[in-house]
């Protein structure tokens, strides 16, 4: 099975990016999974809740009833968790359990955020697709990246946890299309560290989201037609 991993922050339309790519490449040879769906199972599970009232929840910034924390807080918080055991648990949950069972040419890896879930994605001969996005401006005119302008609520509530993040160990040899700017705005945005250099961090190929649906289509195709994988 080939695997392709779309890493990108929140707000990002990478939902749409992989839902484009499984129509470019067939909808039958296509699983798609998320690393999120492992957190809503274990909240789902311990708090006797639908799947459908965490992404309700998730939509709000109010905190479900008795709970200390929105929805999108509590998810971060249980993920973090989990990965102070074991860095890749999310992953290799949706990976390890789907890949003896499905039958598919491709898997799909909807929301990758940390660079050792890239780093398992290519040692698995897997390859990276980076989702990026242009930045905007608040009111005050200081620019910020997309997600972390959505996601700095959630992350002002969190201060204070260890967001767990670790130079990848995996290096790639293949020509990348790369946007340097654009690449290191979305690795701050997601804590990856860049040590002064975004060659610290590989990704296979960049695609560039202007917000609009019919170009992020565009790209995917392209995308598509372009892509190889190691050593297939």
């Amino acid at each position: 099975m080939k695997i392709i991993g779309i890493l990108a922050g929140s707000h990002t339309q990478k939902e749409p990016l992989a839902r484009s790519l499984l129509l470019c490449l067939g909808a039958e040879k296509v699983t798609t999974v998320a690393i999120a769906d492992g957190i809503k199972e274990i909240i789902c599970d311990c708090f006797l809740i639908e799947e459908h009232d965490v992404e309700r929840w998730k939509q709000l910034r109010a905190s479900p009833p008795s709970w200390s924390m929105t929805m999108r807080a509590a998810m971060h918080h249980i993920g973090e968790s989990f990965r102070t055991i074991d860095p890749n648990i999310w992953l290799k949950r949706q990976l390890d359990g789907q890949l003896d069972s499905v039958e598919t040419e491709y898997m799909i890896v909807t929301d990758l955020r940390y660079a050792e879930e890239v780093a398992m994605v290519q040692t698995r001969e897997g390859i990276v697709v980076a989702l990026t996005t242009p930045p905007v401006k608040d009111e005050g005119g200081v620019t910020h990246d997309r997600a972390d302008r959505a996601d700095r609520a959630d992350r002002k509530e969190l201060r204070g946890s260890e967001r767990l993040s670790a130079e990848l160990s995996q290096r790639v040899a293949r020509v990348r299309t790369l946007d340097h700017d654009a690449f290191s705005t979305l690795l701050e945005g997601l804590d990856i560290p860049i040590n002064g250099d975004e060659e610290s961090v590989h990704v296979d190929y960049i695609v560039k989201n202007s917000g609009d649906l019919a170009e992020l289509s565009a790209s995917a195709q392209s995308l598509v037609s372009t892509m190889s994988f190691p050593h297939v």
